[in-house]
């Protein structure tokens, strides 16, 4: 038989237990993971901004601006990887890139979070890509698709 005591200890685990449980699921814990790739033969330096969508000036909007230094891919591999892991708060964004060695090359992209919550996590590519015919480079951004939450068919 369960004593009184025994029962409320129980009680209270539980509630806490669920308590914790439950402000997980209420919490924004989705993250943004940004990888920089150069399928270029050559090295570049590349800056990436992301800019929050909602914000009212230039100064509260900015969450990055960095500088990148994208080695050519090495030997047998078709690109040149630089990671930062779930670093930024999973949100609408303006993605800004541009060459640094090459200044006329630049892009924007308008980022929409894909991923639920709990889900995979969302992962933006900005990525070196070089015309084949003209061996012009220029800057394609890329992001993964959670199935049945894109609305693409």
């Amino acid at each position: 038989m369960v004593s009184r005591r025994d029962a409320l200890a129980l009680g209270c685990g539980a509630g806490v237990t669920a308590i914790s449980g439950c402000t997980g699921l209420l919490s924004d814990s989705s993250r943004l993971s940004l990888i920089a790739l150069n399928f270029d033969s050559e090295p570049h330096a590349m800056t990436v901004e992301l800019l929050r969508a909602d914000a009212d000036r230039y100064s509260e909007a900015v969450e990055l601006r960095e500088r990148y230094e994208l080695e050519a891919p090495p030997d047998g591999d078709a690109a040149y990887e630089h990671r930062e892991p779930d670093s930024f708060e999973n949100e609408r964004y303006v993605v800004r890139a541009d060459l640094q060695d090459l200044p006329a090359t630049r892009a924007t992209y308008q980022y929409y979070p894909d991923c639920p919550d709990g889900d995979e996590s969302d992962d933006l590519y900005v990525e070196v890509r070089t015309e084949p015919e003209s061996d012009d480079r220029y800057i394609e951004f890329t992001q993964n698709r959670c199935s049945g939450s894109s609305g693409w068919f």
